[in-house]
C-alpha cells in the first residue's frame, strides 16, 4: 500500500498571514487542497494521511466531503519538530512494514501526479526515493557576516532536495522508534537523518515549478499563476 503522509503543522510566520499558510484561500480554496488534490488523483496513491495543527483537525477532516478527497482517511495532530510529526503521522497511518509511505509538505501544491508515481517507481526499487532537481545556478560559498564569497562551487552533481520523499515503513520505524528527545536530532529532515546513519539516498525527477510556499513573494506567486491558469482553460 502506499500511503501519502502530508506534513501541514507549521504555522507560516515568514509567509506574513494572518492564518497558517496551508489555509490561505485561493480563489475559495485552501491552498492545502490543492496539494490533496494531486494525491487524491494520483492512482498510485491508497490513502491520505494529514498532520495538522490541533486547531485545525476538524478544518482539514471536513476537506474530505467539501472537496471531494476520498482518500483522505486520517488527520492527526504534528509534533513540536518536523520529524515528530512525520513519526505522529506513521503511527497514525497504521502502515504495515512493507507499506510505501510518501512524505509531502502541506504547502508544496504543484507537485504533479508524474512527480508522484516517478518517486514511487524508484522507492518500489530502492525502498526509498527523493524527488529532486538539479542545481543550474552558479553556486558560491558566502560569509554571510561579511557578505562576500572567495569560494565557488561546482553544480556538478548537485540536486536540490524537494518533496514527495518515499521511503518503506519499516525504515522510517528503525530510524524513528526509539527516538526519547526529539528536540535531540540535529539533523532538519528523515533524509538527514537516513543519510547520518550511512544510508544511501535514490533521488528522483522534479521540475522548477515544484516549490515550497514559504514566504509572502511565494503566496502571491501561487495567486497569480492559479489565476493565469484559470483564464487559459
Amino acid at each position: 500500500m502506499n500511503i501519502a503522509v502530508i506534513l501541514a503543522g507549521g504555522t507560516g510566520k515568514r509567509a506574513q498571514q494572518s492564518v497558517p499558510k496551508q489555509f490561505i484561500s485561493i480563489n475559495g480554496k485552501p491552498l492545502l487542497v490543492y496539494t490533496l488534490e494531486q494525491f487524491e488523483k494520483a492512482c498510485e496513491i491508497d490513502k491520505i494521511c494529514v498532520v495538522t495543527l490541533p486547531e485545525y483537525i476538524t478544518t482539514v477532516e471536513k476537506y474530505s466531503s467539501t472537496y471531494s478527497i476520498s482518500k483522505l482517511q486520517t488527520v492527526c495532530i504534528g509534533g513540536e519538530t518536523g520529524l515528530e510529526s512525520l513519526y505522529k503521522g506513521l503511527i497514525a497511518s497504521k502502515a504495515k512494514s512493507t507499506d510505501l509511505i510518501v512524505i509531502h509538505d502541506g504547502v508544496r501544491p504543484f507537485v504533479t501526479q508524474q512527480i508522484i508515481a516517478d518517486n514511487l517507481q524508484v522507492a518500489q526499487e530502492y525502498g526509498l526515493a527523493l524527488a529532486a532537481t538539479a542545481c543550474v545556478e552558479t553556486l558560491v560559498h558566502c560569509q554571510c557576516k561579511n557578505n562576500y564569497s572567495t569560494r565557488m562551487i561546482a553544480r556538478d552533481g548537485l540536486f536540490r532536495i524537494q518533496t514527495p520523499q518515499t521511503f518503506r515503513a519499516d525504515i522510517l520505524h528503525t530510524l524513528l522508534d526509539d527516538i526519547k528527545d526529539w528536540h535531540s536530532i540535529k539533523e532538519p529532515s528523515i533524509f538527514a537523518l537516513f543519510m547520518k546513519e550511512g544510508g544511501k539516498i535514490y533521488i528522483s525527477p522534479s521540475t522548477e515549478k515544484n516549490i515550497k510556499i514559504t514566504y509572502v513573494e511565494d503566496v502571491a506567486y501561487f495567486k497569480n499563476l492559479f489565476s493565469v491558469e484559470r483564464k487559459n482553460k
